[in-house]
């Protein structure tokens, strides 16, 4: 499950998802039942945060394939496609 994380950008909980994001920056906002009709806590901001949108996203990386990989400074490999 852990290499979905770079592959599919399935992160975990603890390891990229903390407490520190919302639903918004992280991009699972999608998850996130906002007609709810029970208040759940932090329903209110993250009401202003889908209209107003997030402030910061927590970005992936995206790398092309077929490209030198370094590690210190010295090339460690090549991305494979």
């Amino acid at each position: 499950m852990m290499s979905l994380q770079f592959d599919k950008w399935f992160g975990s909980w603890g390891r990229v998802y903390l407490p520190d994001y919302t639903p918004a920056e992280t991009g699972l906002d999608r998850f996130v039942r906002y007609d709810k009709p029970v208040d759940f806590a932090g329903k209110a901001a993250a009401l202003v945060e889908k209209v107003a949108g997030p402030k910061k996203r927590l970005p992936s990386l995206v790398v092309d394939a077929g490209m030198p990989t370094s590690s210190r400074g010295s090339r460690s490999g090549w991305t494979e496609p």
